[in-house]
């Protein structure tokens, strides 16, 4: 029995490790992991002993499901296309078999901790440091869904079930940079063991850090069927996301896709409350002329990507 609870332990301990990576941010497991300095590869093995932690606590999913958990992980934001709001609407899609959503991670935009984001440390390494170090500011996050899309259900609070929520989070934080090449680190490689002599190469991408946003059960999509979410922060910079800056971001357009769902770009909220009408003022215009849309009406007209990840568990087919 001692080396059992032994053996036990030091599996717990080696999935601390392993999802630390796949949790960055989260102000436990992942923030530890990154002061620790951990550089972990995402691995099988990492996802096994990961199964076999949460299997061991008890929980009520089996050892299979847990091992058949697929991640859909979105495109990254450059910085012409950062995009920063309060809340979020998106559509998922089941193909040809039910899924289970089991997990949502995102990330705030860099503006949302603004003492870090003005610290020099950050303005001189806002170009080759996606992963700013410091979390955002703490805030309250609600998630929501609704049967079908969200298109046209902004403003149905009926329409809605709330799934999770949380206070005083702190997401990690994203700068819109990821996609440039300084975000590349150059590592210098000495010339037959020399460290006079030598030549910077460039290393491997870092990739955005997501964290859990509250959700208090799974959400079951049946084939076929289309579901909303609705990601709703008190920050006005608690949701990045993906601006349709370049076209390729519209609203209701597929976003993005895997072999089992369809990611649906939609609509943002800039309120800082959910089903609240626009208030923004009306912009100066010429009276002979119809007013122009203020900002916050083009916002709410346009779609914008979902940016972060959505595991989720896909069932056998009828």
């Amino acid at each position: 029995w001692k080396q059992l609870y032994i053996a036990a332990v030091l599996v717990q301990m080696e999935a601390f490790v392993c999802t630390s990576k796949q949790d960055q941010g989260s102000i436990g497991v992942g923030r530890m992991g990154q002061l620790m300095g951990l550089r972990l590869r995402k691995s099988e093995n990492c996802h096994r002993v990961e199964s076999f932690h949460l299997s061991l606590r008890g929980g009520s999913e089996n050892q299979e499901e847990i091992r058949s958990r697929m991640i859909l992980t979105t495109r990254r934001m450059n910085s012409c296309e950062a995009g920063a709001e309060s809340g979020i609407f998106f559509d998922i899609e089941a193909k040809d078999r039910d899924v289970e959503i089991v997990e949502i991670r995102t990330a705030a935009h860099g503006y949302s901790n603004p003492t870090a984001a003005a610290s020099d440390m950050e303005i001189q390494c806002s170009q080759i440091q996606p992963r700013l170090e410091e979390p955002s500011d703490p805030m309250n996050i609600t998630v929501y869904t609704c049967q079908g899309s969200s298109n046209g259900k902004e403003f149905e609070p009926s329409s809605w079930r709330q799934i999770g929520q949380d206070f005083f989070v702190r997401l990690p934080r994203v700068n819109g940079f990821e996609d440039w090449d300084a975000q590349y680190r150059f590592d210098w490689v000495g010339d037959g063991g020399s460290m006079l002599h030598g030549k910077w190469q460039k290393g491997q991408p870092q990739e955005p850090v997501y964290g859990k946003v509250p959700m208090d059960r799974p959400v079951t999509i049946k084939a076929g069927e289309r579901r909303g979410f609705f990601i709703q922060t008190t920050c006005d910079t608690g949701i990045a996301n993906r601006w349709p800056t370049d076209g390729s971001v519209t609203l209701g357009g597929l976003y993005q896709e895997d072999a089992f769902i369809k990611l649906y770009s939609m609509r943002v909220n800039p309120e800082s409350e959910p089903w609240v009408e626009d208030r923004d003022p009306t912009p100066p215009h010429c009276p002979s002329h119809p007013p122009p849309e203020s900002n916050w009406q083009l916002r709410r007209k346009e779609g914008h990507g979902f940016l972060g990840q959505i595991l989720y568990v896909p069932r056998a087919p009828r």
